[in-house]
């Protein structure tokens, strides 16, 4: 990341989807239920640019496994296309999906949930897309100055498959055994309950370094909790 001290604004900001998706579930079961169940349309339309795009896919904003634990969230507003489901369920969704929208407005869950912090030059900060939802807070019509953010995409599979190796490799894990613990998006062999995901935010500290990378918890700016 490039950072001008000179900008004001910026700052990086981030929620993590499946604290608020919990919060939904105890406050309105039947709003969680509903966008567990209708799918949404995802979409990236555009013809006329260097490298088009017809991206089309629906899906609901959430996935549970088997336990009925969270395993995904997928919210992106400024991607979706039109509503593609029987009439029955058109009311339901958009009840379900303005009550978890306006959770990312209430003051109260803003305080304490949203992480918001400023990168400095030469920082990299890496986190689960499907589950950490990131921004950015304005600029100020004063700032002069740029900010470049160099963005980069992994595959989870792929970086879960060489973090298993390299255990196994240097005796730390034995092969064919689950050995990464699960506390990013979970699978179907997390033995977590719903109890579990907050708990374990509830258990670090809220603090500018803690991110979600694939599963497991960094911060740059301290060691690795675990």
């Amino acid at each position: 990341v490039e950072f001008c001290e000179d900008i004001i604004g910026g700052e990086s900001t981030f929620f993590d989807t499946f604290v608020l998706a919990e919060i939904l579930r105890s406050e309105d079961p039947e709003a969680f239920d509903t966008l567990c169940r209708v799918p949404a349309t995802f979409q990236k339309n555009h013809i006329a640019r260097e490298h088009p795009a017809q991206m089309l896919y629906q899906r609901p904003h959430f996935t549970r496994n088997s336990s009925g634990d969270l395993t995904a969230t997928f919210w992106s507003p400024p991607f979706e296309g039109p509503l593609n489901v029987p009439a029955e369920d058109v009311e339901p969704y958009y009840r379900a999906y303005d009550k978890f929208n306006s959770l990312f407005n209430n003051p109260d869950v803003r305080a304490e949930w949203k992480l918001q912090f400023r990168l400095k030059p030469g920082e990299m900060i890496a986190f689960n897309q499907r589950r950490m939802l990131h921004g950015r807070n304005k600029f100020s019509d004063k700032s002069k100055g740029l900010r470049h953010l160099q963005g980069i995409y992994i595959n989870i599979d792929d970086y879960l498959n060489r973090h298993r190796y390299l255990k196994c490799r240097y005796g730390l894990a034995e092969t064919g055994v689950e050995s990464v613990r699960r506390c990013g998006n979970a699978s179907y062999s997390w033995d977590g309950g719903r109890a579990r995901v907050a708990a374990l935010w509830n258990g670090l500290e809220m603090h500018f370094g803690v991110v979600f990378t694939c599963g497991v918890v960094f911060t740059w700016k301290r060691e690795v909790l675990f």
